[in-house]
């Protein structure tokens, strides 16, 4: 006599979630992983797009990591870590604290230094494979600031593949033949009556700088209004003012760029700022990298002081650059 067996359905689900965490453990970690991170600097937090590179070799983890606010503008840094195949968890970290920007140069940015990072390694729907958890700046015995980062797999990174260098080969030059005496020639008459003249060479012009340090250097600051500042800490908020037409914008506090190629969106663009960091009177600035489709170009800045909304409307030609002042409370009058 057959025997039928029926399985409970409350069973069936547990075997189910069974194989679906041993065919997670078994994707693969090697790739490409890209994402959004908001990394703290100082007193400020910038957001970087970020591209990591890693390649599984064991249980450990080699590969590099590009913080990027565009193809041109990025820096590169060496990382390491390792994979635990038992619960899923990634950890890496900045292997030596060095970092190059995109033309291959030493940094001194802070990006490049201790960070560390760990994660968890999940599968939310099919074709899908995440990086969820968090970083921390500082080493382990002085810890700096803890930050969100979340990472998605994909199969065309965002910065082009570096080319592979060519070997080298070092070759023995041949032995060089004997000099040959030159037979001696009589000396030339010099020319009779003739005179030379060459033009004197025509002063070359000095290139004028480029970026955007130059622009905001160069354009007329048209100032917009004041904004009084209290408190720790003051937060804004960047939009496109009108229809979103590609405008992009560099954003300067007295004098020293904070945030390049911001482009303005229906969602807010967001910048922290430290009062602590802020003088008396300082001046925000904000400069056009591009005018849109439809010029000028406009954005709507939002600043949160202590909870209370103060709204600045912004324009910038590429002539003009448009200034707000951040003024404290006990900041003298007749300044």
């Amino acid at each position: 006599m057959m025997t039928t067996i029926r399985l409970q359905p409350a069973f069936l689900t547990g075997l189910l979630l069974f194989l679906a965490c041993s065919f997670l453990q078994a994707q693969p970690v090697t790739g490409v992983w890209e994402g959004r991170i908001l990394f703290p600097q100082g007193a400020l937090s910038r957001p970087y797009a970020v591209e990591l590179r890693i390649e599984r070799i064991g249980d450990s983890l080699k590969g590099v990591c590009y913080y990027y606010t565009g193809v041109r503008d990025h820096v590169k840094v060496p990382v390491r870590g390792y994979f635990n195949p038992y619960d899923g968890t990634v950890r890496w970290w900045h292997e030596d604290g060095s970092a190059v920007d995109a033309q291959g140069r030493l940094t001194d940015a802070r990006i490049g230094g201790a960070v560390q990072f760990e994660t968890d390694f999940n599968c939310p729907g099919e074709g899908i494979m995440r990086l969820d958890g968090k970083g921390v700046t500082g080493t382990t015995g002085d810890r700096g600031r803890d930050f969100a980062v979340h990472l998605r797999k994909t199969d065309e990174p965002y910065i082009p593949e570096e080319p592979e260098q060519e070997e080298v080969v070092v070759r023995t030059p041949p032995k060089p033949a004997p000099p040959v005496k030159p037979t001696p020639q009589p000396a030339p008459k010099p020319p009779v009556d003739v005179v030379t003249t060459r033009p004197a060479p025509k002063p070359q012009p000095t290139p004028a700088p480029v970026g955007m340090e130059a622009l905001f250097r160069n354009r007329t600051k048209t100032f917009v209004g004041e904004i009084p500042i209290t408190g720790d800490s003051v937060i804004l908020d960047f939009y496109d003012n009108a229809q979103i037409d590609g405008d992009s914008i560099s954003i300067f506090l007295d004098g020293r760029m904070i945030a390049t190629h911001v482009l303005l969106k229906a969602k807010a663009y967001p910048l922290k700022i430290a009062v602590a960091d802020l003088g008396p009177v300082s001046e925000l600035t904000m400069v056009a990298e591009n005018l849109g489709s439809i010029p000028p170009n406009t954005s709507l800045m939002i600043a949160w002081i202590n909870g209370v909304r103060h709204e600045m409307r912004l324009e910038s030609t590429e002539q003009t650059s448009a200034t707000v002042r951040l003024k404290k409370a006990d900041a003298d009058p007749g300044r």
